[in-house]
Order: C-alpha cells, then sequence, then structure tokens
C-alpha cells in the first residue's frame, strides 16, 4: 500500500475545490438578490455589482454576457441593462442615476467610464452639503440634489476601446467603433469609427462587409 501521505495533496486539493465551489455558489446568491443575471452570465470574482435601489430588476444581465468591471445604479435611482454575449472589461464603471442601456454582442475594454448622470451638483453650495453627509466613509448617500440624468444608450455589436468615457444622453449607434481614450460627448452614428477628445468621425464602415479591418 502507498503511504498515506501521498494521498493527502490529493485529498486537500478535492476539498479546496469543494469550498472554492460552495463560496462562488453563496457569491452569485448574494448578487442574484439585488441584479437579474442570466445563468449563463459570467460575473468575474473581481467584478463588483452596487444596487442602491434594492430592486433586481434594476439591474439585468443578458445571457452569455461577461462582466469584469463595477455596475452600480445610485441611490437616487437608475438601471443598468446589459444584453446577450456583452462583454465589460475589467477597470469599467457602468454608473447609472437614470437609465443605461446595452445592447447584445458589444465589447466594452478595459478601463471605460460610462455614466448616464452629473454624479455631483454643479452648485458649489450643494457639493459642500454632500461632503458633510457623507464624510468620512464617503458611501454613497440618497440626497436630493439632482443629478440631471439622460439617458445612455449602445445598440448591438458596438466596440469601445480602452480608456474611453461615454457621457450622459448618448446613443452609440449599432456597430460603431469608438477608439482607445475617446471622450463620447454626443451621438455616434450606426457603423462609423470616431476616435479622440473632442471626438471626430474617422470613417465609415461597410456595414455589409464581415471583415471591415483596417486598409
Amino acid at each position: 500500500m502507498r503511504p498515506l501521505i501521498e494521498f493527502v495533496p490529493r485529498v486537500l486539493g478535492r476539498l479546496m475545490a469543494i469550498e472554492l465551489r460552495r463560496r462562488e455558489r453563496l457569491r452569485m446568491e448574494a448578487l442574484r438578490k439585488i441584479a437579474t443575471i442570466d445563468p449563463t452570465a459570467l460575473v468575474d470574482p473581481g467584478a463588483a455589482i452596487s444596487n442602491y435601489s434594492g430592486d433586481p430588476a434594476k439591474i439585468v444581465i443578458g445571457a452569455s454576457a461577461s462582466i469584469q468591471g463595477s455596475i452600480l445604479v445610485m441611490p437616487q435611482g437608475g438601471s443598468v441593462t446589459i444584453g446577450n454575449k456583452t462583454l465589460v472589461g475589467p477597470d469599467s464603471r457602468v454608473w447609472s442615476a437614470g437609465a443605461i442601456t446595452i445592447g447584445s454582442y458589444v465589447m466594452i475594454s478595459h478601463g471605460v467610464n460610462i455614466h448616464d448622470n452629473n454624479s455631483h451638483s454643479t452648485s458649489w453650495r450643494e457639493r459642500r452639503r454632500e461632503i458633510d453627509i457623507v464624510y468620512p466613509t464617503l458611501h454613497l448617500t440618497n440626497h436630493d440634489f439632482d443629478l440631471k440624468p439622460r439617458p445612455v444608450v449602445i445598440e448591438d455589436d458596438v466596440w469601445i476601446g480602452f480608456g474611453s468615457t461615454v457621457l450622459k444622453g448618448v446613443t452609440i449607434g449599432r456597430g460603431a467603433i469608438v477608439g482607445a481614450n475617446t471622450q463620447v460627448m454626443s451621438d455616434v452614428e450606426p457603423f462609423t469609427v470616431v476616435a479622440g477628445n473632442p471626438m471626430r468621425v474617422v470613417r465609415k464602415l461597410d456595414e455589409t462587409d464581415s471583415s471591415n479591418g483596417e486598409q
């Protein structure tokens, strides 16, 4: 017979795998109390989902979506809807106080910011009041300051390059490409490549061409 010590690493490995599966199950159970997550969606352990409304219907993540970044519904309200097979890269933030709708097959690279509101009041007096409310923990708190939200819509098949920012009231049309580090402050037409700060149109894409590669 083999010495017992030879079986110890194997047994420990199996016990560790069981514990990891248990922790993952509990994590997903907790997330599904605050968000409507399709059973086939992947929510990375490094992702952050926060829903201050407490209503799971305010965050919807579609089938086979992959979330690595931060999804947030603020205390003032908001909603985030993410379609099927959409990718939200690491260190990206999708933060809503109004409504953010993201279609299917959307690629959101790392470090992207998508916000449908001002985040803070434009009045310095109200910002002082806000600091007094949240200090020193800096946790988000419901307050009566008007964040002036406007809906953000990102249609199917969009690709948003790393480090880009999408601001409130913007619609990005189907199949559009946003170049890296672009600030999107106005609508982007479907099948259009935009880049830069200020944003400019680089070229139009042929929506019937499956390659659409650079020439």
